[in-house]
């Protein structure tokens, strides 16, 4: 359904990031058939299609707002995302780009400097391409141990990981998380921003017995692998949270000194089940959750 308050908002969104934000419309609408978009950064890309605009788009422009204050801390070159000089992220393709730009637009505007790392142990289940992992590493962590199953994103933050001299300190897994253990079927291509770059509802009920095999585990079970008392544990995997934390045992809840995630439906099981196991917990903006251990 047409929206006036929906297109008026979206053309301020348009003439805040780009300089010739006037040929979109006409792009759109079938006016031109092809167009160059320009950032006010100067990153421009030439769109055929309009999933050449909406990667464009959603991507650098959003990417690049949503990291907010860090943007003038970031560099891109031709095949590298470099954050205050020092940490990089590669890309190989401009989808990669802005799936890069968005996650580190999540993690790098401080979406979990409430969390205490300093010489714990972190969980991080929804690797994605190495973004909060090298994020808590550098934070001061002893150890990460991150969770990534889809096998093309899991190489490219692997490939992070290398580049930032941090292989001695993670430790990635292939894997997803899930309420039962299990094996299912992951294509392996870069998804890019869809919701199935972490294991959530959509990768398990699109699960065709073609693909990658990839091994899911529980919470319960990482723990029996790790049994590390001031853990921190943090979640952004597209859904798996409800099955993962509803599933597991208070005794493995218990482990974890803190608890940061991303939620994607109701607040309010989760946050039931935290209070029954010795948690406070507080929602943030973001749809995101924070339970503490009591």
């Amino acid at each position: 359904m047409f929206s006036l308050t929906d297109e008026i908002s979206k053309i301020s969104d348009l003439r805040r990031n780009l300089r010739n934000w006037y040929v979109v419309p006409l792009f759109k609408y079938g006016i031109i058939k092809k167009a160059t978009l320009t950032t006010k950064r100067g990153d421009s890309m030439e769109i055929n299609s309009m999933q050449d605009y909406y990667t464009f788009f959603s991507g650098r422009v959003w990417g690049m707002q949503k990291l907010g204050r860090v943007n003038d801390r970031i560099k891109i070159t031709d095949n590298m995302v470099i954050l205050d000089g020092k940490t990089k992220f590669a890309y190989h393709k401009e989808t990669e780009l802005g799936a890069s730009l968005l996650m580190l637009g999540e993690v790098y505007k401080e979406e979990y400097g409430c969390l205490d790392v300093q010489d714990k142990i972190v969980i991080d289940i929804g690797a994605n391409i190495g973004d909060s992992t090298i994020y808590f590493a550098t934070k001061g962590a002893k150890k990460v141990i991150a969770f990534e199953p889809f096998p093309a994103t899991y190489r490219q933050a692997k490939e992070n990981i290398g580049l930032n001299g941090l292989d001695k300190r993670i430790e990635l897994l292939n894997m997803g998380v899930g309420g039962k253990s299990e094996t299912i079927f992951l294509p392996d291509t870069f998804i890019g921003t869809s919701s199935m770059d972490s294991i959530g509802k959509s990768a398990l009920s699109g699960d065709t017995h073609e693909g990658v095999p990839i091994r899911i585990i529980t919470l319960d079970e990482i723990i029996k692998m790790y049994p590390n008392d001031e853990t921190v544990l943090k979640m952004d995997c597209e859904g798996c949270e409800y099955a993962s934390l509803l599933d597991a045992t208070d005794e493995t809840l218990k482990h974890f000194s803190e608890i940061i995630l991303e939620y994607h439906e109701k607040s309010g099981k989760l946050m039931e089940r935290f209070r029954k196991a010795g948690f406070t917990t507080e929602l943030k903006a973001g749809r995101i959750m924070l339970a503490k251990r009591n």
